[in-house]
């Protein structure tokens, strides 16, 4: 019985480190960084191309050039241009990697988060927030 245990215990043990979720190496955060400036100043350029090169079918599927041509209006309205960035927050949860920066736009200070699939190639989500887009959607 002893042994039954022990196998069983040892054959739990594999899987669930198989199944662990692998940490992306600190040499994809470059190629992260890359993505999140090309959008940045894809849409402050208000160059769909440049912006969407990165993004997954679903997000291009769902938010098309005519979308991001009425984003990047709206950023630049409320925040004006985008100036430089540093980050600020990173997690790697789910096979999803989140990583926020605080950008600085000429008009105010902008939170940028950008979601990344599990391998960090392909943009999942992009999120903006700041005090003066907020006032402007209320």
């Amino acid at each position: 019985m002893k042994y039954i245990t022990a196998i069983v215990l040892m054959a739990v043990l594999v899987l669930a480190y198989g199944c662990a979720q692998k940490a992306i190496p600190e040499s994809q955060y470059p190629a992260a960084d890359e993505k999140a400036e090309n959008i940045l100043q894809g849409i402050s350029k208000e160059d769909y191309a440049m912006l969407s090169r990165d993004l997954s079918e679903t997000l291009k599927q769902s938010t098309d050039a005519e979308y991001f041509s009425r984003l990047s209006k709206f950023i630049k309205e409320n925040s004006g241009e985008y100036v430089s960035k540093s980050l600020a927050a990173s997690k790697d949860e789910n096979s999803m990697h989140t990583r926020g920066y605080d950008c600085q736009f000429s008009m105010e200070s902008v939170y940028f988060t950008i979601t990344f699939n599990a391998d960090y190639s392909k943009v999942e989500g992009i999120y903006f927030d700041s005090e003066n887009m907020r006032k402007a959607l209320e």
